[in-house]
């Protein structure tokens, strides 16, 4: 897959990208930039390391009209029949971005939209890892896609909270979790797959983020009353086990 194994020294730091759908409000996009900044902070807190990351909003190029240089453009390029967007054509799009070419980032992308990917009749956000559990870097562009959309229609106005959950979701498994040698893992071949293969690579413990909420399009959890649990009784977001390997796998990608 292009992985490889890097230490922390000879690995070229990337910057993250943080695009954020032009047609939100100022007020929505303040609360995604609070709550991401809230989860960043934490992590270089946790792992004693600084992440490089930038914000965009709009067009970036001299030209908006070109392609790859403003945020609807991705949207619409992956915009399907029913009006949904397809999350794995984000990220297909951010791996062929030509400047990913001499400026080497990952990817975070906030949508307004219903996002989907095959088998799910929605999703509230799709990643693909930097960095796996067995602390191999990736080193073609990886991302994150988050639809502010589907929360927004889900729970209205608490959507900021659950908002806040599905973030620490996705960018744990950007960050290689959850960890295969904890107990609370979910196999391929662990028995909840047999119900939907979207539960195996996720994480059992009540109170970690890391617990799969969507499987296929019904939620088996709900992520709002997850998140506020969480929330109230584990202030580290993720099961034990999880929470070492995320400590480790940030100091490889960003110390």
């Amino acid at each position: 897959m292009g992985a490889m194994t890097i230490s922390s020294t000879n690995y070229p730091k990337k910057p993250i990208y943080i695009t954020l759908d032009e047609r939100l409000s100022r007020e929505d996009k303040n609360i995604i930039i609070n709550n991401l900044e809230r989860l960043l902070i934490w992590y270089e807190r946790l792992a004693g390391v600084k992440i490089q990351r930038y914000y965009f909003d709009g067009p970036w190029c001299r030209d908006p009209n070109q392609p790859y240089c403003r945020p609807i453009y991705y949207i619409e390029m992956c915009r399907d029949s029913n009006d949904k967007i397809n999350a794995n054509c984000i990220l297909d799009l951010i791996r062929t971005e030509p400047w990913q070419q001499h400026r080497p980032h990952i990817d975070v992308f906030v949508i307004d939209d219903i996002i989907y990917t095959r088998g799910t009749n929605f999703l509230f956000g799709l990643s693909f890892p930097a960095i796996f559990p067995d602390g191999k870097i990736f080193r073609d562009a990886t991302g994150v896609v988050l639809s502010v959309g589907i929360l927004k229609l889900f729970y209205g106005r608490d959507w900021p909270t659950a908002f806040y959950g599905i973030a620490a979701h996705e960018l744990g498994h950007l960050f290689g979790l959850p960890d295969p040698k904890s107990p609370y893992y979910i196999s391929y071949n662990h028995p909840r797959t047999k119900e939907s293969p979207l539960y195996a690579n996720h994480c059992s413990y009540k109170y970690c983020v890391m617990r799969q909420v969507n499987a296929g399009g019904s939620l088996d959890i709900d992520l709002l009353d997850l998140t506020r649990d969480i929330l109230k009784y584990n202030p580290n977001l993720y099961c034990d086990y999880d929470f070492r390997l995320l400590r480790r796998n940030l100091q490889i990608l960003f110390g």
